[in-house]
């Protein structure tokens, strides 16, 4: 609505409105379309219709690539189909927009530890952490 008021006050102030206005005011409407399919989609999640989450957060991030709590909720939607890899992309995707995001981070560490119980030794591998190398005859 506030982007509405701006552009008619810019209109009716001027008669058009200007390339970098119209540009500033289309980025800050995808912003909040953005924030908006992600209430959506946390609202799906919490009825554990992690599909449409999903497809909240994609349509989201369609919007605002940079949105980084998109991206920690399309991780945890993620996570909570067994899309484990997927969800740590999605988690350091947030991360590298918003290094200290304390719930990028938390589920992050909760679903790399979800994967060590789920898979054991073979996590490692699929974490992306290599075997210590076994040692060598001198």
């Amino acid at each position: 609505r506030d982007l509405q008021r701006a552009v008619l006050a810019a209109g009716s102030a001027g008669g058009e409105v200007s390339k970098g206005t119209y540009m500033d005011l289309r980025v800050r409407q995808n912003v909040w379309w953005a924030e908006e399919s992600v209430r959506k989609g946390v609202q799906h999640a919490a009825d554990r219709n992690y599909a449409m989450a999903i497809k909240c957060y994609q349509s989201a991030l369609q919007l605002d690539e940079r949105n980084a709590d998109a991206w920690v909720a399309m991780g945890a939607a993620q996570a909570n189909t067994s899309k484990f890899q997927e969800a740590l992309k999605s988690f350091g995707k947030a991360l590298e927009i918003r290094p200290l995001h304390a719930n990028a981070r938390r589920y992050m560490d909760a679903t790399k530890a979800k994967v060590r119980e789920t898979l054991g030794p073979l996590a490692d591998a699929m974490l992306g952490v290599s075997a210590p190398s076994p040692p060598r005859d001198p």
